[in-house]
């Protein structure tokens, strides 16, 4: 157990310290309870179609199951601070959900987000091509017009594993004029 009042600047490193990254989980704790800026607590917790939804809530998910506990006002502090806070825990997941490639998985997730209000196949197609991803999302039937923000985790692993198949088709495939590999 790992109780703790995180700086609030400190808490994106502090979060990677203790859960680790999708390609190397940290399993140190059973259970992680933490004071945190309210607005941080909602992106963790937060689920796709929400305005906090982002790249920090999907890696959370992939790491641990996120709990508010209770908000805590500013009167609760002396001096009292100008942000409200609450109370999370986190409760790390035994095994991540499998993704064939954790850290291309989270490449994917970060490069989805960058650009937010672009459809994935805008904002992904520079890693594996937009008509490759307009491919992999009609197979998992998602909308082409899909955003970064609709998928949850679960849609998020399967658009990786996909389209990691396809670039390492893609990349074993002969070029144009060139011998097959």
């Amino acid at each position: 157990l790992l109780v703790a009042n995180i700086p609030y600047n400190l808490t994106g490193p502090i979060l990677e310290k203790v859960l680790g990254s999708p390609a190397r989980p940290v399993r140190q704790f059973e259970r992680i309870v933490f004071l945190v800026q309210k607005e941080l607590a909602e992106r963790l917790q937060a689920g796709p179609g929400s305005k906090a939804y982002g790249a920090l809530s999907v890696r959370v998910r992939y790491l641990a199951e996120c709990e508010l506990i209770c908000r805590v006002p500013p009167s609760a502090f002396r001096p009292p601070p100008k942000v409200e806070s609450a109370v999370i825990r986190l409760t790390p997941r035994p095994a991540p959900p499998p993704a064939q490639d954790p850290r291309w998985f989270y490449q994917l997730v970060r490069q989805g987000f960058s650009t937010r209000r672009k459809q994935l196949v805008n904002a992904l197609g520079s890693l594996v091509g937009r008509e490759t991803v307009a491919a992999a999302l009609a197979q998992l039937h998602l909308s082409p017009t899909a955003r970064a923000e609709e998928l949850d985790l679960p849609d998020w692993l399967a658009l990786s594993d996909l389209l990691l198949e396809k670039a390492a088709k893609m990349a074993a495939a002969p070029q144009d004029g060139q011998e097959p590999r």
